[in-house]
């Protein structure tokens, strides 16, 4: 799964690996075309990868793949990310049901004369 991401090439020489052709030369590559997938042309681009996983460098096929691929190797991550979702969401929730705090002057103590004694 996965070659049309980077399909491989066909050598211009069309010949099999055999005890005649044991390798392909330089003039066998040269003009090598790229492997095309006619059933891929009816497929809609948004399902068409590569999907790259958010948290490591891998590409993957389908969204069901990259799910499955992050929901096993980065369990942790997603519930920590899910989780700080949740709390976002309810922190927003939360804070737009109070009324917003308004400032208020503060009272002030009367203060008491100050009587002297004579002496």
């Amino acid at each position: 799964m996965g070659l049309y991401f980077d399909p491989p090439l066909v050598p211009r020489c069309r010949q099999h690996l055999t005890q005649y052709h044991r390798a392909h030369s330089r003039e066998c590559w040269a003009g090598a075309q790229a492997v095309e997938f006619p059933q891929m042309k009816d497929v809609p681009s948004e399902l068409i990868g590569p999907f790259p996983c958010q948290f490591c460098e891998r590409k993957l096929p389908t969204v069901q793949a990259l799910e499955q691929h992050q929901s096993v190797a980065h369990k942790k991550r997603l519930e920590e990310i899910k989780m700080g979702q949740i709390l976002g969401e309810t922190l927003a929730q939360n804070l737009g049901s109070f009324p917003a705090p308004s400032a208020q002057r503060p009272k002030m103590r009367k203060r008491k004369k100050a009587t002297s004694k004579a002496k």
